[in-house]
């Protein structure tokens, strides 16, 4: 391999790793937005129920122990298997986790 064709593989090594920077950053953007879209139509749905039973809205409605719901966020089977392989692959040493190897 001649220095140019090396040159070219490494830069296109550069623009394919930053391309997968935009795009993880890109799935975080959507998947929290999704995620704040679901809470906030489980906390309107939770508050039109309130009104129903009630027929009015107390103003201290976060006192209230009545509203206890629990959301299950999805997480992409992508991000589990990274999480899974990061963790597999770290050796905790005190509060510190201590990553040996990146990629298999």
């Amino acid at each position: 391999m001649t220095v140019e064709t090396k040159l070219t593989i490494l830069n296109e090594f550069d623009v394919r790793e930053a391309e997968l920077y935009v795009l993880i950053e890109s799935l975080e953007t959507n998947m929290l937005r999704e995620t704040i879209n679901r809470i906030q139509k489980d906390l309107a749905l939770i508050r039109a129920e309130k009104i129903r039973q009630d027929g009015s809205l107390p103003l201290d409605l976060w006192k209230n122990n009545s509203a206890k719901d629990t959301i299950n966020i999805p997480r992409s089977d992508m991000i589990q298997d990274f999480a899974n392989k990061l963790l597999h692959e770290c050796e905790e040493r005190g509060d510190q986790f201590v990553i040996k190897q990146v990629c298999s």
